[in-house]
């Protein structure tokens, strides 16, 4: 983690949903329950709405028919924010989700993920760099 970057404040700051859906819900099992991990994801987005950050929505395999949309609750509380979806599990190899990030303009990533045991992002919610996400996941930086 780049500790140069000095306190967070909301300016620095995005936040980064990826795969909040029903069925990855119930396919994860981990120590929290999936209705805890819906109402944390809300309450993530209520703080970034709240600070106005930006936020990126993502979701896998919606227009492929695979899994269905962004659970309805946490939807409800970023109605201005329009889902990126993907046809990779792994969020950064797609481009369009890839520009998104990039388009916050945040030094730092808040990356909150349902599927965090198939996807590969970041195994604890710390706040990264853009480029630091992109290394961790054998990008390049752009």
């Amino acid at each position: 983690m780049n500790r140069d970057l000095g306190v967070w404040t909301s300016e620095d700051c995005a936040l980064v949903l990826i795969d909040y859906q029903a069925e990855l819900l119930d396919a994860i099992r981990s120590e929290t329950r999936s209705d805890l991990v819906e109402l944390h994801a809300r309450w993530l987005a209520k703080t970034a709405k709240a600070f106005d950050m930006p936020v990126v929505l993502s979701t896998v395999g919606v227009e492929n028919g695979i899994f269905g949309p962004t659970q309805p609750a946490i939807l409800a509380e970023l109605p201005d924010v329009e889902p990126i979806d993907r046809s990779t599990m792994n969020a950064f190899e797609d481009q369009a989700f890839r520009d998104a990030v990039a388009a916050t303009g945040g030094k730092r990533l808040t990356p909150s993920v349902d599927a965090r045991k198939l996807c590969t992002a970041p195994r604890s919610s710390v706040s990264r760099t853009p480029a630091e996400m992109l290394r961790w996941n054998g990008q390049v930086a752009a």
